[in-house]
């Protein structure tokens, strides 16, 4: 009988306009995004080659170079909206980058950073959810209004297999609308000659057609349980409309503009006198190392060895002592993100968003560990800073930055997808619960 109620419901929604609809703006919006999202990719991949290839520092300073994401075709995240290259000295481990890669190559990211993201996690999170949402605000309201409601009950149909034949159906369109429309935007990818994804790209894109179904389950359930506990089709709608809009976009808002002010960031100013108090203990020293040093370059004598080191010594002392500053800051920062993540679990689009962007590479983690490459390849460039000293035909090591592995990608998006589930499951039960004491009349 279950299934019985699963099948009329499925074939119902696919019929209504609403579905059409939905669905056709969702598949539309999806391969136009993924169109655009690529030819965005291929330019700043453009750019990151002719920058590699064409700036290669000055023999003191080094540019080195973060590779644009292939998955930010399908979630841009923070991809094109950070910078992408950063320039080392010896006397600066830098802590953000200082620019796009390419700035003069092509003018492209111009033309599209200041634009909020349209890629497929969009697609998902907005237009397929209000789909979902449309189609079952009704699905118990409206068959009370109808009377259809009482109908069906008054035969041998228990309230549970009509509830859980209704969620079934429709969380078999569901299910199908998504990986449809996915599938549409995959073969774009595939057809392009100039995109190739690796066997780990593949894992992350199932991965993330998974954690979509997960979200779109979610809000599924909501609707569901919304058209029970209310008495009529407009006030669920109403409901609904209500509640989707807090949680997917003022809610998730709201909390990351609250998150600086809850733990305030030093100024410049200030952070300039604490860089300036944690060298203290070497500022003599220093000072007369330099001075020394400026001694000898006025008497057009050969600077001696132990000097021209101790200077170096010095100048990457200071650069370390304000990365370790930067560094403090940056874990208030962290754990401020932290905060704002922990209380953004009652949102299933924040749970959607982080993990979509996670696997995608194209978030703050993702930069993190590009930065904590860097540091560690200033460690190898200070290295030949000093051999350079006798030896200036001494070449700089590769860099080669750090990446997240799968592992570590899914383990870290395990809870966002067990939050989606149980979001789903107490939405559901509540529906169930709710429905048992139900006057259909």
């Amino acid at each position: 009988m279950v299934w019985t109620v699963a099948r009329r419901e499925f074939l119902e929604y696919l019929a209504s306009l609403r579905f059409i609809l939905g669905f056709l703006i969702a598949l539309t919006l999806t391969v136009l995004s993924t169109v655009i999202n690529i030819d965005d990719y291929v330019e700043r991949l453009a750019d990151y080659t002719s920058a590699v290839r064409e700036m290669n520092g000055d023999g003191y300073h080094v540019v080195v170079y973060r590779r644009p994401e292939v998955l930010s075709i399908l979630v841009q995240g923070l991809d094109r909206k950070i910078g992408s290259q950063a320039t080392l000295s010896p006397m600066e481990i830098p802590t953000m980058t200082s620019g796009y890669a390419g700035t003069y190559v092509s003018q492209q990211h111009q033309f599209v950073s200041g634009f909020p993201a349209v890629d497929v996690a969009f697609v998902v999170r907005i237009v397929l959810s209000l789909m979902v949402m449309f189609l079952a605000y009704d699905s118990i309201a409206g068959e009370k209004m109808a009377g259809t409601l009482r109908m069906v009950l008054s035969n041998s149909l228990h309230r549970r297999s009509l509830l859980i034949g209704k969620t079934i159906g429709g969380l078999m369109l569901v299910q199908a609308s998504l990986v449809a429309a996915m599938a549409a935007s995959f073969l774009v990818i595939v057809l392009h000659p100039s995109i190739s994804l690796a066997l780990s790209d593949w894992m992350r894109i199932v991965e993330m057609v998974v954690v979509s179904g997960l979200y779109l389950s979610a809000i599924f359930g909501l609707s569901v349980f919304v058209s029970v506990i209310v008495e009529g089709p407009s006030t669920a709608m109403l409901v609904l409309l209500q509640v989707w809009l807090f949680l997917v976009v003022i809610f998730p808002a709201l909390v990351n503009l609250a998150g600086p002010r809850l733990s305030p960031l030093p100024d410049e100013k200030e952070l300039a006198e604490r860089k300036m108090a944690a060298f203290k203990p070497y500022e003599y020293d220093a000072e007369e190392t330099q001075n020394a040093f400026s001694t000898a370059i006025r008497s057009g004598k050969p600077i001696p060895e132990d000097l021209k080191l101790r200077n170096d010594d010095f100048y990457a002392k200071r650069a370390e002592v304000n990365y370790d500053v930067d560094e403090q800051l940056s874990k208030a920062q962290s754990a401020e993100k932290t905060l704002v993540e922990t209380v953004t679990i009652v949102s299933p689009s924040s749970l959607f968003d982080r993990a979509m962007i996670r696997l995608a590479r194209t978030g703050p983690d993702e930069f993190d560990l590009f930065m904590k490459g860097i540091r560690r390849f200033w460690d190898e460039y200070i290295q030949v800073i000093r051999l350079r000293e006798t030896d200036r035909t001494k070449p700089f090591p590769p860099f080669t930055p750090s990446q997240e592995s799968d592992v570590e990608t899914f383990e870290a998006t395990y809870t966002q997808e067990v939050l989606l589930v149980l979001f789903s499951v107490l939405s559901f039960v509540g529906a169930l619960a709710r429905f048992d004491v139900k006057d259909v009349r």
